[in-house]
């Protein structure tokens, strides 16, 4: 899970302070609160462009409440991060949906990255752009340049963790 190693390395420098106060397991953990906290209102803010305020609302209740029990059952921090990011390309693809521009289609990319560098599995997000493109487009859809070069970023991070990451940083030690 490089994303969340990295995250939790440069969290860990910047509250440096802060742990003069608090446990370092203490703070840590707070990273992972915030995140939480940044996943449900990025799943809140995608449920609200789908579905009415209310549902919205009391769906992002049970996302939220999901969260508390993951990280009371001890599961792994990264989880969280893995949800978080998840929720935040749904967010970024809904809105580059209602209106496509280069900033936009970047940013989703580089959460796809990060997503992908935290947990291989979360390459799959970048079927949803692919399908919903296809299904609203049709054929329409090759003239869509981008989404060929967002797709590649999948089997980039594939061989970064297992080129890079296993093959020499495990391999060595």
């Amino acid at each position: 899970h490089p994303t969340t190693v990295g995250l939790a390395l440069l969290w860990m420098k910047i509250t440096a302070p802060l742990q003069r106060l608090l446990s370092p397991q203490a703070v840590l953990s707070l990273l992972f609160a915030v995140f939480g906290g940044a996943g449900s209102w990025a799943a809140v803010r995608a449920l609200v462009m789908l579905v009415p305020l209310r549902l919205a609302l009391t769906a992002g209740l049970v996302y939220g409440s999901s969260l508390g029990v993951w990280y009371f059952s001890s599961f792994c921090d990264s989880k969280i991060l893995t949800a978080t990011l998840a929720a935040l390309y749904l967010l970024q693809y809904l809105r580059l949906r209602q209106g496509y521009t280069t900033r936009g289609a970047v940013v989703l990319t580089l959460i796809l990255i990060a997503s992908a560098l935290n947990e291989i599995v979360s390459g799959a997000l970048a079927v949803i752009p692919l399908v919903d493109m296809a299904w609203r487009r049709g054929a329409a859809i090759a003239r869509e340049r981008w989404i060929a070069l967002h797709l590649l970023t999948v089997p980039i991070a594939f061989l970064a963790l297992e080129g890079v990451l296993n093959g020499g940083v495990v391999a060595a030690t």
